[in-house]
């Protein structure tokens, strides 16, 4: 027989109350935390993850910098950022603290994929990937590390005798190049061709002319390690001096294959003069874009494909118009392309540069974004995009899109992707110049310039720009960073303009040892100035940029 116990109605109203007091006490702690999801679930299409670095390419060891930019949950508010740093699937990482951005130090050269994880405030999770590539330094055929050491200034002497120098300075625009002898940092090459080049830094050099080494003219197979090319820049426009290189410095941040550059001082030696060497001052090595540089960029296996280059002072602007199927039917003011062919095996008529430019620019497209995916399976339009940050940041006014000038184009033969390589760099001094256009006010000097034009009407591109130029502005391109960088180059190029650089010191100067100091702060100035209205417009108008898939 079942036995019922009478409850005390006292011990059940005491038994309610505490339960109503739970239930409040859960509902409240509820409400605070996140809630997990029931269920493992795809992310909902309010949750939005990207991933970014620069650099994304590099020779170890190698600091990468990584961005979550435009990562958001427009539904809710991401709580956590984590980053997957090496690709094995773990985010051992939480950058939640520094709103999602993160460094990383690669010692070991392959291929990483780092990841981001970001988690919204019920729980909900959205990925993303993106790839750096760490190279070897024994990968490279140049030691770059020893030949262009930026640390210091080191010596360069030309020898040739009177005859000659007086050849080559009574029109240097001419550039005869005469048979003589190189010192380079202690070491003596024979039998070299030496001449002037260069084009508008030539025509307004005065005697300071820019020069080019040749080391196996006339001896074939002859190098300096491994180079059998130097150019010589004189940096003359560029009172700072520092310009170019403060420029490279930050596309190799980037990740934008560009060549290294480094401080040397050059003298002139004339044989049969009886006179100690000439003291011709401060010039800029840069290295030359040719077959070595391809190799050591992207792999022996990408050698052997098409090079141009455009030139706008000599042969008109490469502004990238689809013109017609065959070359005749392009510009030629000159009378040549306006595209320089620089390699011997590649094909004569431009049919692999005509089928580019009938991708940008000869067809008819349903969206921006069909144009994308469309120029994305000839082009790299991230190299591109990386470039353009950049040249962004820094106003630059002599490059395509404004003038269609100096940059160069290579078709890799291992993967069919054509390269876009910059070359020859110049700040200009807008400050409030605009991101995602051109200044209203600026000479452009093409009508067209469709590579330009049309990216940046792709959503996606103008967020992958911001990323960039964000990225650019947190870590190198703002005032602090770029007044130590710019403050350790003056200190290298002060004394070495002193010791008599015919630019800033003696009769005929063009500028003087006072007018360098003034300007090299200046330009620091400029690009504090710059990265001030950079992230102010990032900050102030996200509409401009913001992607949504």
């Amino acid at each position: 027989m079942a036995h019922w116990v009478r409850e005390n109605p006292r011990h059940r109203t005491s038994t309610i109350l505490l339960l109503v007091a739970l239930t409040a006490v859960l509902a409240v702690l509820t409400a605070l935390a996140p809630r997990q999801a029931a269920t493992a679930e795809a992310p909902p299409d309010t949750l939005l993850a990207f991933a970014y670095t620069m650099p994304n390419h590099g020779w170890a060891p190698l600091t990468v910098y990584l961005s979550p930019f435009g990562s958001r949950d427009l539904a809710g508010t991401i709580v956590r950022y984590e980053w997957d740093l090496d690709g094995d699937g773990v985010f051992e990482t939480d950058a939640t603290a520094e709103q999602g951005y993160a460094q990383v130090f690669y010692s070991e050269h392959r291929v990483y994929t780092p990841a981001l994880r970001v988690t919204n405030d019920l729980g909900q999770t959205a990925t993303a990937t993106t790839q750096v590539e760490v190279r070897h330094p024994a990968s490279s055929s140049v030691d770059y590390w020893t030949l262009f050491d930026d640390t210091r200034i080191r010596p360069i002497t030309l020898i040739f005798d009177q005859d000659d120098w007086q050849r080559m300075m009574a029109d240097p625009t001419a550039r005869i190049r005469v048979e003589g002898s190189a010192e380079i940092f202690g070491e003596r090459l024979d039998h070299v061709s030496i001449g002037p080049r260069g084009n508008f830094s030539l025509i307004i050099a005065g005697e300071k002319i820019p020069w080019q080494i040749d080391t196996d003219f006339y001896i074939a197979g002859q190098e300096f390690h491994n180079l059998h090319q130097l150019l010589l820049s004189n940096n003359i426009g560029d009172t700072a001096v520092m310009g170019e290189k403060l420029i490279v410095d930050l596309l190799v941040f980037a990740g934008v294959p560009t060549s290294h550059v480094c401080f040397v001082e050059v003298s002139i030696d004339l044989t049969d003069d009886g006179q100690d060497p000439m003291y011709w001052g401060v010039y800029t090595l840069v290295e030359r874009v040719d077959m070595k540089f391809i190799a050591n960029r992207f792999g022996q296996e990408s050698t052997g494909g098409a090079l141009y280059k455009t030139n706008h002072a000599r042969r008109g602007a490469g502004d990238l118009v689809y013109y017609g199927p065959t070359l005749a039917s392009y510009p030629q003011p000159h009378g040549v392309p306006i595209y320089d062919l620089r390699t011997e095996d590649a094909p004569a008529d431009y049919g692999d540069l005509i089928q580019l430019l009938w991708v940008i620019d000869g067809q008819s497209y349903e969206s921006p974004e069909a144009w994308a995916e469309a120029v994305e399976q000839v082009f790299d339009m991230d190299g591109f995009l990386r470039w353009l940050a950049v040249e962004t940041a820094v106003m630059s006014w002599d490059i395509y899109p404004i003038t269609g000038n100096n940059y160069y184009l290579y078709h890799n033969p291992s993967n069919g992707i054509w390269e876009w390589l910059p070359w020859d760099q110049t700040w200009g001094g807008d400050v409030r110049q605009p991101l995602f256009s051109l200044p209203a006010g600026v000479t452009r000097l093409l009508e067209r310039a469709p590579l330009y034009d049309n990216a940046m009407q792709v959503p996606r591109y103008r967020q992958a720009l911001a990323a960039y130029l964000d990225l650019l502005t947190r870590v190198v391109f703002n005032e602090p960073a770029m007044r130590e960088r710019a403050r350790a180059y003056r200190d290298q190029l002060a004394p070495a303009l002193a010791r008599g650089d015919p630019a800033y010191v003696g009769e005929g100067a063009m500028y003087s040892l006072e007018s360098f100091e003034g300007a090299w702060q200046a330009l620091v100035t400029l690009a504090g100035q710059r990265s001030a209205f950079i992230r102010q417009t990032l900050e102030s108008d996200p509409a401009a940029y913001l992607w949504t898939p």
